[in-house]
C-alpha cells in the first residue's frame, strides 16, 4: 500500500499481509497510476498482468475526501 503520510506508513506495518510504501504526494490521477505501477515493479510487490487497486480522495491532499476506487492492470 502507497502512502504519502508517514504516520499512515507506520500503522500500515502493523496490519498483517500489508506492504507499505512511503510515496510522495500526488496532485494527479495519471500520476497517480503511472508512479504507483512504476513503485510496485521496482520493489517486486506485482508482476505483469498483475491487478491493483487504488484507493483515494480527489481532490488529492485533503483528509476525508475518499471517493476513488480504481483497478488497474500491471
Amino acid at each position: 500500500m502507497l502512502t504519502p503520510e508517514e504516520k499512515t506508513y507506520h500503522q500500515l506495518a502493523l496490519s498483517y499481509g500489508c506492504y507499505p510504501v512511503l510515496s510522495p504526494q500526488f496532485t494527479s490521477l495519471p500520476a497517480v497510476i503511472k508512479k504507483t505501477k512504476d513503485i510496485l515493479l521496482e520493489q517486486n510487490l506485482v508482476e505483469k498482468d498483475d491487478i491493483i487497486i487504488i484507493v483515494a480522495g480527489m481532490p488529492f491532499g485533503l483528509a476525508g475526501t475518499t471517493n476513488l476506487l480504481l483497478a488497474e492492470k500491471i
